[in-house]
C-alpha cells in the first residue's frame, strides 16, 4: 500500500496559522471540521498550493491516547505567516511520501496507525506529527511526518 517511510531529523521550524480542536469522531461526519478548515482556507481548487508553495498540517496529541475509541487533538493549518504560533521542535521523523491522486489521506493515516506502526520497532513521540502538502509534476503529493522517541525490541 505504502512505501518504506524514510528516517529524518527534522530542523525545528516555527510556522503560522488557524488552530482547531478536533476529535476523531467528528473525521467520520459530514460536517469534518478539517475539510472545512481547508475550504475556507485553502479553497476547493488549492489554488495557494503551487509548485514553489507548500501548506502544513499539524497534528498535535496525546501518542498514548491514540488507540482510544475517542482521540482529541489540536489540528493547524498553516499557509502564511498569520495566525496562532505553531513549533515543530528539532526531532527524529518517520517520513511517509503519499501522492493524494491514488489514495486518501484518511486511508493512509488508517495504515500507519493500525498496520505500520504496530508491527514496527519504533515508539511514538510526545512532539506534534505534520504533513507537507506540495505539488509536483502537477500531482498533489503530501509528506507525512510522524514523531518518533527510539527503537525498541
Amino acid at each position: 500500500m505504502l512505501s518504506e517511510p524514510s528516517i529524518e531529523f527534522v530542523k525545528g521550524m516555527q510556522l503560522y496559522g488557524d488552530s482547531i480542536q478536533v476529535n476523531y469522531d467528528e473525521l467520520l461526519s459530514k460536517d469534518n471540521p478539517i475539510d472545512e478548515l481547508w475550504t475556507s482556507k485553502v479553497g476547493l481548487d488549492s489554488n495557494q498550493l503551487t509548485e514553489e508553495k507548500s501548506i502544513y498540517a499539524v497534528y498535535d496529541y496525546d501518542p498514548s491516547d491514540i488507540y482510544k475509541e475517542s482521540l482529541s487533538f489540536t489540528y493547524s493549518l498553516c499557509i502564511n505567516k498569520k495566525g496562532n504560533k505553531v513549533i515543530i521542535s528539532d526531532h527524529l521523523y518517520l517520513m511517509f511520501q503519499v501522492d493524494l491522486s491514488l489514495i486518501s489521506l484518511f486511508d493512509v493515516y488508517d495504515f500507519i496507525d493500525e498496520q505500520w506502526i504496530p508491527k514496527s520497532n519504533y515508539i511514538l513521540s510526545e512532539q506534534a506529527d505534520f504533513e507537507k502538502h506540495y505539488l509536483k509534476d502537477n500531482r498533489r503529493m503530501v509528506n507525512i511526518y510522524i514523531a518518533i522517541e527510539e527503537e525498541h525490541g
